[in-house]
């Protein structure tokens, strides 16, 4: 199965950050490679992760429209397995959170 990890601001989503400035922390490592606009994955010898970087309303509900680049977002969603290397994964979303003053919830 499957286990969510949500970045995000506060508990209404109310602060967009640049794209950019996630695209460029990600693609910064060597943990991850962009697959898509707003979409990364981890690369061989990592956990199995997708990151996605979305734009959530007020009630954190979103669409992952691949066809449209997004300027800002407000929603960075950590996508991993439920049974690997769990503390990996929290440290990922601990990480990228400090990075950009947000906070993580486990969906």
């Amino acid at each position: 199965m499957y286990r969510y990890l949500n970045i995000r601001s506060d508990k209404h989503y109310s602060e967009f950050i640049e794209s950019i400035k996630v695209i460029i922390f990600l693609d910064e490592s060597d943990k991850f490679i962009q697959v898509d606009h707003h979409v990364y994955k981890s690369v061989e010898g990592y956990p199995w992760t997708y990151i996605n970087l979305l734009e959530a309303d007020k009630d954190g509900n979103f669409s992952l429209d691949q066809n449209k680049i997004k300027e800002k977002i407000n929603l960075i969603e950590i996508i991993c397995s439920d049974i690997q290397e769990n503390e990996w994964y929290q440290e990922l979303a601990k990480k990228i959170a400090r990075q950009f003053s947000w906070e993580v919830q486990e969906v």
